[in-house]
């Protein structure tokens, strides 16, 4: 029962409406017509927790399975990171080793900036996890045992008569002395957390979020590895509760819940996912190329109908802006059908981060930072 502006007693809200009748639409329209037994609908937070109250209070929605957009989650997870260290040095850092512009800063910490962000924490956590291995180095000469130091020094020497190809990197991680080495340096990281001091607790902090949530996420999309997006989840839900992200807790909890029992409910969907089909490959020449639905309609339909100035700067008459956005989809694809006959582009076989140019400008920045730490 609600009663509100414009809506009587008894009647659904405005903003109840839009949600049910996207439901509606992919229940009806698509649904029936494939006769598929179930359907998986991505969106972002605000609309899947409209959709959700729906999916759960109309029990004929059962077979509908909502699932919440990687891309915008990856966001959140990024605004988590800003909040926590970027008071803690994490600005300053970026100012001085020039990572980033110090224009685009506030972006970069606010998870705005998604590309820009993402390099940042990826070569901020490449350089605390080189100095974490020099410190591990000599950890091991005074701490560790003759056995493990001589563990780490036959690794080093391994590693070093070898060239960096598939076949020896499959050689090195199947050796004892890769495993041992391993074990050591697990150990190592524990130290770090717990017993080196309140400061290294709080950056191995930054280093696990990293690990386990924003590179994990990506890695799952990118593999289409389905175990690996259900733990990042799991370890980014009590970063949510800590951070005051009320949506995100309050609907990621049951996100994940649902999709941990999606082999008893939707055996058949679960298998889809476990293949990879939760992510989409748009370039087959790049098999480290996945992306999550919600960011790939962002660089497909939603840039391909961007107008300057927004919807506001596009018309203000609900018919046009009605027209613009039923048409939105076939406009993505005839645009992109004219790009293919006029543009002539090489297929890509490696990803933008393995690039020559892309490597150096990386390393530089790694150094810079690692430069500014030692200081």
């Amino acid at each position: 029962m609600f009663d509100g502006d414009g809506v009587g007693e008894g009647a659904e809200p405005s903003w109840f409406l839009a949600p049910k009748l996207i439901i509606s639409y992919f229940w009806k329209e698509i649904r029936e017509k494939l006769c598929l037994s179930s359907i998986v609908v991505v969106m972002d937070q605000a609309l899947y927790a409209k959709a959700a109250e729906i999916v759960w209070k109309e029990k004929r929605f059962l077979h509908i399975i909502l699932r919440m957009g990687v891309f915008h989650t990856i966001c959140n997870g990024l605004s988590i990171l800003g909040k926590r260290f970027g008071d803690a040095g994490l600005k300053d850092l970026l100012i001085e080793s020039h990572i980033a512009a110090e224009g685009s800063i506030r972006g970069v910490i606010e998870g705005k900036h998604y590309n820009r962000a993402i390099r940042v924490h990826k070569v901020i956590y490449e350089a605390l996890m080189r100095l974490a291995w020099d410190e591990y180095i000599k950890w091991l000469n005074e701490k560790a045992s003759q056995e493990q130091r001589a563990i780490a020094s036959s690794l080093l020497d391994l590693i070093a008569s070898m060239d960096l190809s598939q076949k020896s990197q499959e050689i090195v991680l199947q050796s004892q002395v890769f495993l041992t080495t391993i074990a050591a340096w697990r150990e190592f990281l524990d130290y770090l957390r717990h017993s080196n001091g309140e400061l290294s607790s709080y950056w191995m902090t930054y280093i696990d979020f990293v690990e386990d949530v924003i590179l994990g996420l990506l890695r799952a999309s990118r593999e289409g590895n389905w175990d690996l997006h259900l733990h990042s989840i799991r370890e980014l839900i009590p970063w949510c509760f800590a951070y005051h992200r009320v949506n995100y807790a309050r609907y990621l909890t049951p996100y994940f819940a649902q999709m941990t029992n999606l082999k008893d409910e939707h055996p058949e969907v679960e298998e889809s996912f476990k293949a990879g089909w939760f992510s989409v490959q748009l370039s087959n020449s790049n098999t480290f190329g996945r992306l999550p639905v919600d960011q790939t309609t962002e660089v497909t339909v939603n840039r391909d109908t961007k107008t300057s100035g927004g919807t506001t700067g596009f018309s203000l008459k609900p018919a046009a802006v009605q027209r613009h956005y039923l048409t939105a989809e076939l406009h993505s694809a005839f645009l992109r059908q004219v790009r293919s006959m006029v543009e002539r582009r090489t297929a890509q076989t490696t990803h933008t981060d393995l690039q020559a140019s892309r490597k150096k400008k990386d390393e530089t920045a790694v150094s810079n930072i690692i430069e500014i730490l030692q200081g």
